[in-house]
């Protein structure tokens, strides 16, 4: 596999992960941006998050949408199911198996 492929599925692994630690597991791509970065050394830029979420919303892991103007991602049903491992997801970096969870 390419770098950048692996980077990219570590990528939607990471923002699943931080969707499924917010409350109502949701929250502004913006925001996801200095989520993503502070759990992980990827150094991802918003264009970076954008592209990933709307690849995972055409899975059906997260959901996006706009309130008060602003971009919304939400995880989904089938979105925790991959953050936590329950699930495989081909794209997606699985979770590591040691037990922790999002």
């Amino acid at each position: 596999m390419k770098y950048k492929a692996h980077w990219v599925e570590h990528l939607r692994a990471a923002i699943i992960t931080a969707l499924a630690a917010q409350p109502c597991y949701s929250c502004r791509a913006s925001m996801l941006v200095d989520l993503v970065n502070a759990a992980t050394a990827m150094h991802a830029t918003l264009p970076d998050i954008n592209d990933a979420l709307t690849w995972l919303a055409g899975e059906g892991l997260v959901a996006q949408g706009c309130r008060g103007g602003l971009a919304i991602a939400e995880l989904t049903e089938r979105g925790a199911d991959a953050a936590y491992g329950r699930i495989a997801v081909a794209g997606v970096q699985p979770p590591p198996t040691n037990g922790s969870r999002p």
